[in-house]
């Protein structure tokens, strides 16, 4: 699970069975019954990737994308950067040099 902030609000992110992820957002701090579901990611939907791959959330650029760390397609034991726009559904890798 990861924490972090969205558009200004608190929102948690975590894998779901089925190699899905879930941000839910609380929009009103400190109202438990504010939460609401932001998205939903098919992990699966990307290259492939299997609920035993490590890939995990770090966080959202100012655009609302989320960023994740995956295990590299083209280099084992390698990571890379990945982003993904939940509002287009688009996965794009991130070339850090």
């Amino acid at each position: 699970m990861s924490v972090g902030v969205l558009k200004g609000c608190l929102c948690l992110c975590y894998a779901v069975e089925g190699a899905k992820f879930e941000t839910w957002l609380m929009e009103k701090y400190g109202v438990k019954e504010s939460w609401r579901m932001a998205f939903s990611i098919d992990i699966k939907s990307y290259c492939g990737w299997s609920p035993q791959d490590k890939h995990r959330p770090i966080g959202f650029n100012s655009c609302g994308d989320m960023w994740l760390i995956a295990d590299s397609i083209s280099q084992s034991s390698s990571q890379c950067l990945v982003s993904f726009s939940p509002e287009t559904g688009v996965f794009r890798h991130i070339d850090i040099g």
